[in-house]
């Protein structure tokens, strides 16, 4: 599947002004802000949770 660098860019500017990652000009790394980090993890605990839940029900 092709995607324009373009699109790229406006996903990654975006995800920047909601304040989900930092972006180091000119290419360089993409970090998680702390915050979004943590909510993350967060949601990946509830999944977990909720899916050990559903299976001890079957």
């Amino acid at each position: 599947m092709d995607v324009s660098r373009t699109h790229i860019n406006k996903l990654l500017a975006a995800a920047r002004d909601q304040g989900w990652l930092t972006l180091e000009p000119r290419g360089g790394q993409m970090l998680l802000e702390p915050g979004f980090h943590q909510r993350l993890q967060h949601w990946i605990a509830l999944e977990l949770v909720w899916t050990w839940w559903l299976v001890r029900a079957a």
